[in-house]
């Protein structure tokens, strides 16, 4: 794997970014403040150094695609088509499970993890959640539309598709639901995505914000994007900006409700991981990683 930092000015000589080039990586996630996550061409899980690249130790998983990870364990789908849970400190396999239809190397499911579930989101609107300690399916679930990845917060998991549903993680109990504007994919709820007492979420083309509590809707943008898809990545809410991935790109909403301050559009195409920190917002794209300033 090669690594290598450079500096970039991809909007205007205020906004520049950072790239991270990762020959051969199946996506990465942040473990701490100082490392990330990813998944090698070799099927390795590796701990990466955040500012350098350098690999700091890596597992043998048979891995393809990188699915999420909790304080305990990374979990990812393998070539085999299954999904296995790598524990982190023992750095070797806790558990293998046969991934479901929908769930396949082909499908890219989407994941997530906490409260002693995983939760993976199919192609085909099947979202299961799996125990972390076993792997044993605990619930499962039709959105309709998928994937889209979920969101888990303390006992609660939120999830797009024909519907925005908020279900208690553990046993998959409703709370409460809002419908899309109709039955079409593009007009279902893509992924969400929880920040304080609000769940975002793209419906129809718009930015909403939902109340966690009961699910009041409020409308974060006065103009809507061109939505031909699920928005499959959840919106992220860094600093006074907000960030959506859409048909035309990543667009930018200062100090939402407003109307979008600008658009950024990849080089290296659409953005398989979005995550805001440290005002700044990370996506992560055939190996690249771009960190887009915000206010």
């Amino acid at each position: 794997m090669t690594v290598a930092w450079l500096r970039t000015r991809p909007w205007t000589a205020r906004r520049c970014g950072v790239f991270l080039k990762a020959s051969g990586t199946a996506g990465m996630l942040q473990l701490s403040e100082t490392h990330f996550i990813a998944v090698m061409d070799s099927g390795e899980v590796a701990s990466l150094d955040a500012s350098t690249g350098e690999q700091r130790w890596a597992v043998s998983a048979e891995a393809v695609q990188l699915l999420a990870l909790d304080e305990t364990c990374v979990y990812v789908l393998t070539g085999a088509e299954e999904i296995r849970a790598v524990e982190i400190s023992g750095r070797k396999p806790l558990w293998t499970v046969n991934a479901p239809e929908g769930m396949q190397s082909a499908d890219r499911p989407l994941a997530a993890a906490g409260a002693e579930r995983l939760v993976v989101s199919g192609s085909n609107g099947v979202v299961i959640a799996l125990s972390t300690d076993t792997g044993r399916e605990v619930w499962r679930r039709g959105q309709g539309f998928g994937p889209a990845m979920p969101a888990i917060d303390r006992s609660s998991v939120y999830l797009g598709g024909r519907e925005l549903a908020a279900l208690m993680v553990a046993d998959g109990t409703e709370r409460w639901t809002v419908s899309g504007y109709t039955s079409s994919a593009a007009d279902g709820w893509g992924a969400p995505w929880v920040k304080e007492l609000n769940v975002f979420a793209v419906v129809g083309g718009r930015p909403q914000s939902v109340r966690m509590s009961n699910g009041d809707t409020d409308l974060m943008g006065d103009d809507s994007m061109e939505a031909d898809v699920l928005s499959s990545l959840p919106p992220v809410v860094e600093g006074r900006s907000l960030l959506v991935d859409g048909a035309e790109g990543v667009s930018v909403f200062h100090d939402p409700p407003s109307r979008r301050a600008w658009v950024y559009k990849s080089d290296t195409g659409t953005p398989t991981v979005m995550a805001g920190a440290g005002r700044r917002v990370f996506l992560v794209s055939d190996g690249n990683v771009t960190a887009v300033p915000v206010l």
